[in-house]
Parts: structure tokens; sequence; C-alpha cells
């Protein structure tokens, strides 16, 4: 076999492998971060509020109920409004900075 296509197999076999790494990574990042519910379902009984009982019914990344809910509500009456809802920003995951950012 020449060199040549010695190398342009090995370079095929090297370009499969870091995509399929690439895709494992994509689909890692997808499982972390779900998407976000909507305040309909989770205001359960429809009253346009959310209460502690209703929030706690749904699945959190890290299962920290109590603190994300007291975060969200933040006139602190016990209940999440539409208003705290929709105006709430969840905590963004670390960015990785290289050597060459400051």
């Amino acid at each position: 076999m020449s060199t040549f296509i010695k190398s342009a197999v090995f370079a095929a076999f090297a370009f499969s492998g870091i995509n399929s790494v690439l895709a494992h990574q994509v689909a890692d990042e997808r499982e972390v971060h779900p998407p976000r519910p909507c305040f309909s379902t989770i205001d359960a009984n429809s009253d346009g509020k959310i209460t502690f009982k209703e929030f706690a019914v749904k699945k959190l990344p890290r299962g920290k109920h109590k603190a994300v809910f007291s975060r969200i509500d933040t006139d602190n009456n016990g209940v999440i409004s539409r208003h705290e809802f929709t105006n709430h920003k969840p905590p963004q995951p670390p960015h990785h900075q290289g050597a060459d950012h400051d």
C-alpha cells in the first residue's frame, strides 16, 4: 500500500473518531440542560401560582427543590407567580476560558 493511501486511511479513521467524541459531548450537554418547563405544566391546579408542593413534583437536575424555589420566589410569599417564573434566569454553567483569554 502506498504512503498516500495509508495516510488517507489514517486521516479518515482519525476524523471519524474525533467526530464521534464531539457528537457524544453535544449529547451530554443536552442531557445536563433539559428544556425549561412551561409555567402551566407546573401550576397543576391552574390558579396562576406555583406552590412548593406543585414545584416539588418536577424533577430538577440537582434535586435542590427548596433552594431553587426560594430563588425563584423573589417576594418570599411562598408561591411563584407567573411574573417571577418568567423573569427567573436559571444559573449558567461556568464557561471554561483558555490561556489566551483574560
